[in-house]
């Protein structure tokens, strides 16, 4: 499975209902709704950042996680982002096999 980390920025009236509900019973909503998407919560972490929130979740693919975060942005009350994850591995893996990419930088950098 994949995983990704999610980026929360909530409203001030969604902070506030956050926090009216609890911020352990929006774990338990974002824990169920990873789970719908045949996912795992790995954990949800509330920050001091200009950003809320941080969760990490494990997917099946990155089409869950786009829709997680499509749901979340649509209920109007978090501006949320994506980001995919990859372990040391995971990155040498994809970045070895750089060869077959045709790319050429811009003129006054190439050699």
């Amino acid at each position: 499975m994949a995983r990704f980390m999610l980026i929360g920025r909530y409203t001030a009236e969604g902070m506030a209902a956050a926090l009216e509900e609890g911020l352990t019973a929006r774990t338990k909503v974002l824990k169920r709704a990873v789970e719908s998407l045949g996912g795992k919560l790995l954990g949800m972490y509330w920050t001091t950042a200009p950003d809320d929130s941080v969760i990490i979740v494990e997917l099946p693919d990155a089409s869950g996680a786009v829709a997680l975060v499509t749901r979340v942005k649509a209920a109007g009350v978090v501006e949320s982002s994506i980001v995919r994850l990859f372990d040391g591995a995971e990155f040498d893996a994809i970045a070895h096999d750089t060869s077959g990419v045709k790319y050429r930088p811009p003129a006054r950098f190439a050699e």
